[in-house]
């Protein structure tokens, strides 16, 4: 019944506080609506945000945030009073919420964050930084010397890491290699937004 449906959205994440801690997940969930609760879901949200905006003049981008904005909330203004319900009772079964905590990391399981890199890699990507993190130029005529001094400080960085990752050369002597390059190329000779040249 819905297989043909179209499917639009999401537009942009909803939710996005810490009211109860940071998130841990992005869930999406389907609607399939009909025109009157499209229509019904667009005038709450535009009642409650866009009234200064003439409905004509909405995008159909701002009409998707609008409708799938009243559904997030709608839901997250029940979820809310639920959680908070549930951290005043006193009743709770320890057994229950252990069970229903695990149940929760089965089935989105917490993010474990990637070990920074560290030793030749991690010298390696700081010369690639040092490399690209040119000043601002202060105006477009600046912009060219800039731009110039840029480019070949990104061709450098790109031979440095194809020999890494292609060649299996060693990070560290990349680093140098590229450190070696980018002296010859200093970020002189334009004004920037701070000030100097």
């Amino acid at each position: 019944m819905t297989e043909n449906l179209p499917t639009f959205g999401p537009t942009e994440v909803q939710n996005v506080n810490d009211d109860f801690g940071p998130a841990v997940a992005i869930v999406r969930v389907d609607f399939a609506l009909s025109r009157e609760e499209l229509q019904t879901a667009l005038a709450c949200g535009y009642a409650s945000a866009n009234v200064d905006c003439p409905v004509e003049d909405m995008s159909v981008e701002d009409v998707r945030r609008e409708v799938e904005g009243h559904l997030a909330f709608a839901g997250y203004a029940k979820l809310t009073r639920h959680v908070e319900s549930e951290r005043v009772r006193g009743d709770k079964d320890p057994a229950t919420d252990a069970a229903f905590a695990a149940a929760v990391d089965r089935a989105y399981p917490p993010v474990v964050p990637a070990p920074a890199p560290s030793g030749p890699d991690r010298v390696l990507l700081q010369a690639v930084l040092e490399a690209l993190a040119l000043p601002y130029p202060a105006t477009v005529g600046d912009g060219e010397v800039y731009g110039r001094i840029l480019k070949d400080r990104v061709m450098d960085a790109r031979v440095a890491l194809e020999g890494v990752l292609q060649r299996g050369d060693d990070p560290g002597w990349s680093a140098d290699y590229l450190r070696a390059r980018i002296a010859e190329k200093p970020a002189t000779g334009y004004r920037t937004r701070g000030g100097a040249s």
